[in-house]
């Protein structure tokens, strides 16, 4: 049964996607949203005692690289590679601080670029399985078709780059309400269908500008050794349902983070479960405290 499962929660999204009927379409999601809870309450009764068996066995892997030194945005190797993940620590303690902050900083990296990877695999696999048939929407992303890299500015953070979105597309949209293309969201462009990736970062995103011209201003980062972005090529354009913005500065300042400015160590890395009384509790001088505003 988890077997017929599996297979059916990979081809329904398939149909889902090929089908042009607002009807079928509906019915298709619930049947797949059914499926998925059901494939889950199998799961769980099936492994549940494997997974416990295992929980607590403890991850000796070493990192492959310097936490520290990894690209907050995600590169080509973070999409067509697996990335290398540790589960969080349910008891014991771990090894050092770098060594929870590696495992916090690539589980948080993970949440961030998981949505949009799952986006681009979804539109790779689409266009395998629809052949020269159109690829008009994602499940776990934001699909933009013809979007236009127009022009290329400088600016203190770096070089600007305006795109210009499809018309059709942008006239059908309610900027008013939407939550698309909000600044500090992470999009994938490619102008051969994510073979050749390029990733950016709204930095200027004026409702008022969409609605009426179409454009946006973003910053983007070149892989090593990769070409510049061509001007006025047509390119496939993904937003990550994940809003970049939220992780990039904890993720910045998980890279930062020293022994001296890490509070509660004692207790999150070295897991100490004897609680200590807080310093102000140790002064000899009486401390006061009004909690007059709490009563009234």
């Amino acid at each position: 049964s988890l077997g017929l499962c599996t297979f059916l929660d990979s081809f329904i999204p398939r149909l889902i996607i090929a089908s042009n009927n607002e009807n079928t379409h509906n019915c298709l999601e619930s049947i797949h949203n059914d499926l998925k809870a059901l494939r889950g309450g199998i799961s769980e009764r099936l492994l549940k005692p494997e997974i416990d068996k295992r929980r607590d066995k403890r991850d000796e892997r070493k990192p492959p690289n310097d936490f520290r030194k990894i690209s907050i945005l995600p590169t080509r190797e973070d999409i067509f590679y697996e990335p290398f993940l540790r589960k969080n620590l349910r008891s014991g303690s771990y090894e050092n601080l770098d060594h929870y902050l590696d495992v916090q900083f690539r589980l948080l990296r993970e949440d961030c670029i998981a949505q949009l990877r799952n986006g681009i695999y979804e539109f790779i696999e689409a266009k395998t399985v629809l052949g020269h048939r159109e690829v008009r929407r994602l499940q776990d992303a934001k699909l933009y078709k013809n979007v236009f890299v127009v022009s290329k500015e400088s600016s203190l953070d770096g070089p600007l780059y305006e795109l210009l979105l499809d018309s059709h597309q942008v006239s059908h949209i309610r900027w008013e309400k939407s939550k698309r293309l909000l600044y500090g969201s992470l999009l994938c462009l490619s102008p051969d269908d994510f073979s050749t990736l390029y990733f950016a970062v709204i930095e200027n995103a004026d409702r008022e500008k969409i609605k009426q011209e179409g454009k946006i201003k973003v910053s983007m980062r070149r892989g090593k050794g990769q070409s510049e972005i061509p001007l006025n090529s047509p390119m496939t354009m993904v937003e990550s349902s994940a809003y970049f913005e939220a992780y990039r500065h904890v993720l910045k300042s998980l890279q930062t983070m020293t022994e001296e400015d890490t509070p509660f160590k004692r207790y999150i890395v070295h897991g100490n479960k004897d609680l200590r009384t807080p310093k102000y509790f140790e002064r000899s001088e009486s401390i006061e405290f009004d909690l007059g505003p709490i009563i009234n």
